[in-house]
């Protein structure tokens, strides 16, 4: 199983916001990728003036949410050492989608045996 972190303001898309697109706990496939329609529209706060029909710069999919867990800050996953790798937080990282190895997974969903006091890596 492949894991995903994605990024967002919570004020602008935040998982509820999904869930309710979706209208349920989707256990589906994600859609294959198409363009994302408000690149081309002047009223959208995500209108891309250099994106054009024929060579669209911004695409969608449709994403089933499996599983919601409490929302983190960057902050809060910044003061896990065992996340020191984690994708989203290196350096100069702008993207809002990124993967997520299956031990960091374990760490962000709690599920992750704690580290005896001392020990860490």
């Amino acid at each position: 199983m492949n894991y995903w972190l994605m990024k967002s303001e919570p004020e602008d898309c935040s998982v509820d916001d999904a869930l309710a697109e979706s209208g349920s706990w989707a256990s589906h496939v994600a859609s294959a990728s198409r363009p994302d329609p408000r690149q081309y529209d002047p009223k959208s706060p995500y209108f891309d003036p250099a994106s054009k029909t024929d060579a669209p710069r911004w695409l969608l999919v449709d994403v089933p949410v499996l599983q919601k867990i409490a929302p983190l800050t960057l902050l809060e996953l910044h003061a896990r050492p065992e996340l020191g790798d984690l994708l989203v937080l290196k350096k100069g990282n702008r993207l809002s989608i990124t993967p997520v190895e299956p031990t960091h997974w374990l760490v962000i969903t709690g599920q992750a045996s704690p580290q005896p006091k001392g020990m860490s890596d």
